[in-house]
């Protein structure tokens, strides 16, 4: 019996040791590059991603949605509304549209899109992610509280979401970019939209486009994160057919994937090495079980001919 009481004791003091030197190694390694490499992987080739200028910028960057936690931006989320803010201060882009209806924890607390468009402002009022390289400043709206769109309150778009009821848009206005370098103000008018009726990446696509339409935007940029890339690329591309072929006045839109730069995903989506086991496990874990999702999505996505090769 005390044989048998000391063989389960270090058994224990094995498994403790193999713990502390997992947490070890989850707290001070750089893993998260292991996982980048897998996320560029699923990007497909980076290289082809249309360049976007101030000079010939898009008329919306449709930032596209993911969870959220009480509310809050999830990192992965957190990367997607810095590169949107990103090219909307530096000029690549004279709008914004944010898609994502109810996450699964946000419910009680809003909208996805909401949640990005008030963390939006929050990194306007920091002076965060402008990287505009040309002396501008960017202003937020000038609206606190987002407006509904008048037009799909009366029931004028044909598009329904899946409990067939009208697209839930709403919207911010106003604001402007002030050349420091000039003394003149860069640009005038702006709208931030919100699309609050989308739960997946077809509808992200399909509603986002609907909006679009409605605004006479023929020029998208799709901004998401680089394990998301190839997939919502190519599900915008094949929505944006269907809606030409619907609608003879839809019009050819042009869509255009914005580059997510390794180093501020990197930054934003994983925990620096010291943070902690539990914090960076965590997000170590969201990072690869988005690779496993986002290869099933590709499949399904293939299946129901909303992407084509």
């Amino acid at each position: 019996r005390d044989g048998g009481g000391m063989s389960l004791l270090r058994r224990g003091a094995w498994v403790a040791v193999v713990a502390s030197v997992v947490a070890l190694c989850v707290d001070t390694l750089p893993l998260e590059h292991l996982v980048s490499a897998e996320h560029l992987f699923l990007s497909g080739d980076t290289a082809s991603f249309d360049a976007i200028s101030p000079e010939d910028p898009v008329d919306v960057a449709v930032v596209l949605g993911y969870s959220l936690q009480d509310g809050v931006p999830t990192l992965p989320l957190v990367a997607r509304v810095h590169l949107g803010v990103r090219l909307f201060c530096s000029g690549r882009a004279r709008n914004i549209l944010f898609s994502g209806a109810e996450g699964q924890d946000a419910g009680a607390f809003g909208t996805e899109a909401h949640a990005m468009a008030r963390f939006a402002v929050t990194l306007l009022s920091m002076n965060h992610s402008l990287d505009s390289g040309r002396g501008a400043r960017c202003a937020p709206p000038l609206e606190e509280y987002p407006r509904r769109v008048a037009l799909h309150a009366v029931d004028i778009t044909p598009v329904r979401d899946r409990r067939g009821q009208p697209l839930r848009v709403r919207e911010l206005s106003g604001g402007a970019v002030f050349d420091e370098n000039l003394g003149t103000v860069a640009r005038e008018d702006f709208d931030w939209v919100l699309e609050e009726s989308s739960t997946s990446t077809r509808e992200n696509a399909v509603f986002s486009l609907e909006e679009c339409h409605r605004r006479g935007w023929r020029r998208v940029a799709v901004v998401t994160n680089r394990f998301h890339q190839w997939r919502a690329e190519r599900t915008f591309r094949t929505a944006a057919r269907e809606a030409a072929a619907r609608a003879a006045e839809a019009g050819t839109v042009e869509i255009f994937t914005a580059h997510m730069p390794a180093e501020l995903e990197l930054t934003t989506l994983f925990p620096p090495p010291g943070w902690g086991f539990i914090a960076r496990s965590r997000e170590l874990w969201r990072a690869q079980w988005n690779v496993v999702r986002e290869v099933a999505a590709i499949a399904l996505y293939f299946a129901r001919g909303w992407i084509r090769a």
